[in-house]
């Protein structure tokens, strides 16, 4: 994850990209995987939306909107922490310090 968002900030940072105006976009999503494999490291296991026990972990991103095309957008930074932590909380680096 640290070499993704160290190669997506430099290549924004060489392209010349005015990010001060720039709109971050944030989303976590939760990735669940086989509750009975205990396997997944860092994994914790939570309830889920209906009640029932899941394990995974919470994926979050930081986009640039100005850099959104048709199809999408840049994802300049990512974020993996266990499925327990709080949406806001997943991505306080990202909100805290953006490229």
């Amino acid at each position: 994850m640290n070499a993704y968002n160290n190669l997506a900030g430099e290549v924004i940072r060489r392209m010349g990209f005015d990010l001060e105006p720039s709109i971050h976009q944030h989303d976590s999503t939760n990735l669940e995987v086989n509750l009975q494999n205990g396997n997944y490291e860092r994994s914790e296991v939570t309830k889920g939306k209906k009640g029932e026990p899941v394990r995974g972990y919470k994926l979050s991103t930081s986009r640039l909107t100005r850099l959104m095309l048709e199809q999408g957008g840049l994802i300049e930074r990512v974020s993996l922490s266990s499925i327990k932590t709080h949406d806001l909380e997943a991505s306080r680096e990202m909100l805290e310090n953006p490229f």
